[in-house]
C-alpha cells in the first residue's frame, strides 16, 4: 500500500485531529483515512443498493414488521 506524507499541518488542526482519533479509538492515521473514505469515499451505486435491499428482503424469513409494532415497540413518554 503507498504511503503519504502531509506537511506544514497547522497546530490547531493537528490538536483537532487528536482529539477526533482519541475519540473515535483511532491513530492520527486512521482518523485521516476515515475522513477522506468518508468526504472522498467510494460512490453509491443506487441500482446495486436497490438489487442488495430486494435480495436481502427476499432472503427475510421472519413476520413482516407493522407500523404498528414499531408504534408499540417505542419507549413508552417517547413522540
Amino acid at each position: 500500500m503507498p504511503t503519504f506524507t502531509l506537511k506544514n499541518i497547522p497546530e490547531p488542526l493537528l490538536d483537532r485531529l487528536r482529539a477526533s482519533a482519541q475519540l473515535h479509538h483511532r491513530s492520527i492515521n486512521g482518523e485521516i483515512l476515515a475522513r477522506l473514505e468518508r468526504s472522498i469515499g467510494t460512490a453509491v451505486q443506487p441500482a446495486e443498493t436497490i438489487e442488495r435491499a430486494r435480495g436481502l428482503r427476499a432472503a427475510f424469513k421472519g413476520k413482516p414488521v407493522t407500523l404498528r409494532a414499531l408504534k408499540a415497540a417505542r419507549e413508552p413518554g417517547r413522540p
